[in-house]
């Protein structure tokens, strides 16, 4: 109990490493012994890693008992019915307004999406190498708090693009390898706030890049692997607040480099694979 109260206000609790029934048991009757003082607090953080089968019976009857804005979880479970069972009950506490939820690789289908719908809290979303299909998204335009979207790996295409055009919160947005294409980089100018973007491997071409001209909030840029050639890169110089740049594997030339002359705020470039020769390198 004092070294949860001790802490100053704006420090984040962090549970990492696995968790057992036992100090989940430990860390709730803690909670209770200081919940006097705990309410007093503006604002507090759990960051529960590894969320498995073995520790969710417990995890539910302690976080229940704590009062926090935010809370962030890492799921390990590959059971879509463990999966569910926490999506219900979080979505249940009205206390937690703010949830950062990370689930790589677990299988989840369109199906567990639609659960996942029901978390309008969740404000940072990582659902990396699952299974759902572009129909999928179409549940995910309810969680529109998103700021942070990452879905790389899974099968979008234009489809599933044309239902995250809705999320127009996004500051981050990851949707690297995912079967974009050109028709689906035709919602990409939705997206006005974006400051991180990551858009390789999607085969987008010159006409798909176009539609990255009005993202000019962005900093950090990955484009690579997206066959843009010369007249894809010309497209990209109006993004005058880039930072970095991965334009790797697109054919550029030594022309192509010509129009990356004004991004004069780069501090990271990556050009690899472009064939630039030494009249490309000079420019």
């Amino acid at each position: 109990a004092e070294v949860f109260t001790g802490l100053p206000n704006d420090v984040a609790w962090h549970i990492s490493s696995y968790l057992t029934n036992q100090t989940l048991g430990e860390l709730r009757q803690v909670s209770v012994a200081a919940y006097h003082k705990l309410n007093k607090l503006w604002k507090r953080t759990i960051c529960l890693s590894r969320i498995g089968p073995f520790e969710l019976s417990e995890f539910y009857a302690f976080y229940k008992t704590l009062d926090v804005d935010c809370l962030k979880i890492k799921i390990a479970s590959r059971k879509p019915e463990l999966f569910w069972r926490l999506i219900q009950n979080l979505s249940e506490n009205g206390r937690i307004k703010d949830i950062e939820l990370e689930a790589r690789r677990l299988m989840l289908t369109s199906v567990d999406l639609a659960h996942l719908a029901r978390l309008t809290q969740i404000t940072l979303l990582d659902i990396v190498g699952n299974c759902f299909e572009e129909g999928g998204t179409s549940y995910l335009t309810k969680l529109t708090n998103l700021t942070s979207l990452d879905i790389f790996d899974n099968t979008l295409g234009s489809g599933g693009a044309a239902h995250l055009k809705k999320l127009t919160n996004l500051t981050r947005l990851n949707i690297g390898n995912t079967g974009l294409g050109p028709g689906g980089a035709l919602h990409l100018k939705q997206w006005v706030n974006l400051t991180s973007l990551n858009i390789g491997e999607n085969r987008l071409g010159a006409y798909g890049a176009a539609h990255l001209k009005k993202l000019t909030d962005l900093t950090r840029l990955n484009i690579k692997s997206n066959q843009l050639g010369p007249d894809g890169a010309a497209h990209l110089k109006k993004l005058t607040n880039l930072t970095r740049l991965n334009i790797g594997y697109n054919q550029l030339g030594p022309s192509g480099t010509l129009h990356l002359e004004q991004l004069v705020n780069l501090t990271s470039l990556d050009l690899g694979d472009n064939k630039l020769g030494d009249e490309g390198l000079l420019i």
